[in-house]
C-alpha cells in the first residue's frame, strides 16, 4: 500500500507521517527550542549561565536537531541528534554510545551525561515574558 506522500517502509504503516508530525511537534514545543539558530548564537545564549544548562536547535539535515548545553567543566558543547525510524516505531539516537532512545525526556540527560534533576532547560524569551 503505498499513500501519496507517505511511503510504506519495511513493516511501518502509512501512519509513519503521523508519528514524525508527532515527534517533530514534541521537539519544536520543548520549552528549549530555539529553531534554527547558529552554534554561535546558541553560545551567546548560554554563556554566563549555570552548568547542566541546555537548549535545543534544529540541526542541517532533516530530522536532525543538537543539544546545545554547558558541561561540566564549563565548556559548550553542541551534540547531534537525529529522529530514526525503524520497524518497531520512531526513536532518537545520537553518536555517543548509549544507542537510541524512544522517549526524549530520557535522551537529554543522557546525552548530557547527568541525572533528569540536572539538567536545566534555557527557557526562550517569549515564554519567559509570557509567565
Amino acid at each position: 500500500m503505498h499513500t501519496t506522500g507517505m511511503a510504506k517502509i519495511g513493516n511501518i504503516s502509512s501512519n509513519a507521517f503521523a508519528l514524525v508530525q508527532e515527534k517533530e511537534e514534541q521537539m519544536h514545543t520543548h520549552p528549549t527550542w530555539q529553531g534554527g539558530i547558529s552554534e554561535s548564537t546558541a553560545e551567546q545564549l548560554l554563556k554566563e549561565q549555570p552548568r547542566l544548562t541546555y537548549l535545543l536547535r534544529q540541526g542541517e539535515k532533516k530530522h536532525s536537531y543538537f543539544i546545545s548545553f554547558i558541561q561540566q567543566d564549563g565548556s559548550i558543547k553542541h551534540q547531534i541528534f537525529t529522529l530514526e525510524l525503524d520497524n518497531i516505531g520512531w526513536f532518537y539516537r545520537n553518536t555517543v554510545d548509549h544507542g537510541p532512545s524512544t522517549d526524549f525526556k530520557v535522551l537529554i540527560p543522557l546525552v548530557m551525561h547527568c541525572e533528569t534533576d540536572e539538567c536545566i532547560p534555557l527557557v526562550r524569551a517569549k515564554q519567559k515574558e509570557a509567565n
